[in-house]
């Protein structure tokens, strides 16, 4: 990596937030660069990539501030390592304070997480004898890494969602660095903005889960905010985050692989469209590196394993008998249209669950129901799933992009071509209309507000942009406001159910039916368990959350083996 200084020397609050972020982004990547060998070396998961990790990024950060005065750097560097500390330990705290109570993080995501931490090497063996054997197989693995990691360091599970929490901060304070570096934004402003920006709707409300949807958009979040620093200053910490944000997002999702080609193809074309073709050049050629790297390296399975042993690096959703998770979860008012269609219907609806048997249901933008607040309790709220107020934001930032026009036409195109670009990533998802398949699109709105700060203009330039932060503000308390108070009361709900029946000290009966990581926190509580198909009792106590059902002492039918 070459030396220099860092971009924007002379303003310190951007490169703060950068080395904040990127600290954190380097240490994620390196840890699953780091398993990875050690998958391919025939060993398990390990402990050692992790501090491997941790001090190669500590030496990254502290290279870059060797251009400045000692006592500066001293003081910087501890301030760097004091922040991501803080960061650290509240993540931890969050985590391992709540329940992943989400169908699908206690599902595959936890049963995945479980297998790598007890040993389980991906490279060297297929799972046979798991419910979620195909997804577990077959699905791209760098989240599920991470937190069985945590996981393995902590001893227990829940503090592996710290990985949400960690990415969204890294995107937060990346995200800063870039908009504080913009003379018409400046630090104080690129405060309340990056964190409206990294406080996405979908993000927010998997934080204390194991779904991966909010940890690719804040990745791809980062990517776009390098993209901006590749724009303007491309020195070697940017551009090794850029190749690093790739890595990670093409090792947390097929779409994120997909997501960053289109992405990077459009941001290319604006190096080209400017005539800055050999910044473009350079680029694209780190994302093409961070590309192969994930892809044949990092995320050798499932990719290439997919291709050789299944024809399709997609596989088991693409290639030969591909499995349809998308038709049966869609609004049946929403199957018969095209991708267009069926994205505005679902961001001009209610926020519901709504699947085959229900029509999503329009509604007027800026009003909301109490049913959408329900909606958002869960992790994958599926028609506007963005937010009761999203549809409203999307109306006053279609009226800010209008009046910008008149004043400045250059600057109000280059913004529609960044939301133009933003858009089309997500069209080419068969499913666009499900908020957490194509997260990107909280940006949608928000482009509107960095354009405005760009623009000296009429009155309605002044207004139009602080009634839509107040609404994108709004939109994120609407959203988090109920999952926060879901979480915790049905955690603490969880937490005496569990304690309850380990009062008894007496061996249960439980039918996990797809919960099976349920075990862990029986175990956790000391509960003796018998395990069966169908629990045999009458009625039955079934676990908050999700779908196990136990037989409690007093109510298990005489002659079952335990």
């Amino acid at each position: 990596m070459k030396r220099s200084a860092l971009p924007y020397a002379a303003v310190p609050q951007p490169h703060y937030g950068l080395l904040a972020g990127a600290f954190l982004l380097i240490a994620l990547t390196l840890h699953q660069a780091g398993t990875a060998v050690l998958f391919a070396a025939g060993w398990n998961l390990s402990p050692l990539p992790v501090f491997f990790a941790v001090c190669a990024a500590v030496l990254i950060v502290w290279r870059q501030l060797a251009l400045f005065p000692r006592e500066k750097r001293i003081a910087a560097f501890s301030a760097l390592l004091l922040t991501n500390a803080l960061i650290v330990a509240l993540a931890l705290a969050l985590s391992g304070a709540f329940y992943d109570l989400s169908f699908d993080g206690q599902n595959y995501h936890q049963e995945a997480i479980i297998e790598l931490a007890r040993g389980w090497n991906p490279l060297h063996a297929e799972l046979s004898n798991n419910d979620h054997a195909l997804w577990i197989n077959h699905y791209a693995k760098g989240p599920w890494i991470g937190a069985a990691a945590l996981s393995q360091l902590t001893g227990t599970i829940e503090y592996g969602k710290a990985m949400n929490i960690l990415l969204l901060a890294a995107s937060m304070m990346t995200c800063y660095a870039a908009l504080a570096a913009m003379t018409r934004i400046g630090p104080e402003k690129a405060v309340p903005l990056s964190i409206l920006f990294a406080c996405n709707p979908v993000a927010l409300t998997q934080l204390l889960s194991f779904y991966v949807d909010g940890q690719l958009y804040s990745v791809l979040l980062m990517f776009l905010s390098l993209a901006y620093f590749a724009f303007t200053k491309p020195q070697g910490i940017v551009m090794l985050m850029l190749a690093f944000s790739t890595i990670m997002a093409v090792t947390i999702k097929f779409t994120g692989l997909v997501y960053i080609a289109v992405l990077g193809a459009g941001v290319f074309a604006g190096f080209l469209l400017s005539g800055r073709a050999a910044a473009g050049t350079r680029f694209l050629a780190y994302v093409a590196l961070g590309t192969l790297v994930g892809v044949l390296l990092v995320g050798f399975n499932p990719y290439v394993t997919n291709f050789l042993k299944k024809g399709h690096p997609f596989y088991p959703l693409a290639g030969k008998e591909p499995v349809d998770i998308i038709k049966p979860n869609t609004p049946g008012n929403l199957l018969s249209r095209s991708r267009v269609e069926a994205l505005a219907l679902s961001v001009f609806s209610r926020s519901e669950n709504a699947t085959a048997a229900k029509a999503a249901t329009i509604k007027m933008p800026f009003t909301v129901a109490f049913s959408e607040l329900k909606a958002h309790r869960g992790a994958d709220t599926r028609v506007g799933g963005f937010g009761p107020f999203y549809s409203g934001m999307l109306v006053v930032a279609l009226l800010i992009v209008m009046v910008a026009f008149r004043h400045n036409a250059k600057k109000t195109a280059a913004a529609v071509a960044g939301g133009a670009l933003i858009l089309a990533s997500a069209l080419v998802n068969p499913a666009p209309w499900w908020a957490r398949y194509v997260p990107q699109l909280w940006m949608l709105p928000l482009i509107p507000l960095v354009l405005a700060h760009h623009l000296h203009g009429s009155r309605l330039l002044r207004v139009l942009p602080v009634l839509l932060v107040l609404s994108a503000a709004a939109d994120v308390a609407l959203v988090a406001g109920p999952y926060c108070y879901a979480q915790y009361r049905d955690s603490r709900a969880l937490d005496r159910q569990l304690l309850s029946i380990a009062e008894s000290a007496k061996p249960v009966v439980v039918d996990f039916n797809s919960f099976r990581s349920n075990r862990l926190r029986l175990e956790r509580y000391g509960i003796r368990y018998h395990e069966v198909d169908a629990a045999p009792c009458g009625p039955r106590i079934r676990l908050v959350g999700s779908g196990t059902e136990l037989c409690v002492p007093g109510n298990i039918p005489r002659g079952t083996a335990l």
